[in-house]
């Protein structure tokens, strides 16, 4: 399932682990986390966003633990 997401208020930082790029959406942002893409949430103080999932009801566990995950 993939995450769209638009920051109302705050600021939502969060890693690519591939390139190791960090990317920080503060409000009036708006981005698309493709289904199965692997994120890390960095430290934030907080954020409101209008969240909207590709798919009606969920397929299990939807976060994981980094020693759950496959490398």
């Amino acid at each position: 399932m993939s995450i769209r997401a638009y920051i109302t208020s705050g600021k939502f930082r969060f890693q690519d682990p591939a390139s190791g790029e960090v990317h920080e959406c503060v409000a009036g942002t708006r981005f698309v986390i493709p289904e199965r893409t692997l994120h890390i949430e960095e430290e934030h103080h907080g954020y409101r966003a209008v969240i909207g999932l590709s798919k009606q009801e969920l397929e299990g566990e939807f976060v994981h633990p980094p020693e759950e995950l496959e490398a």
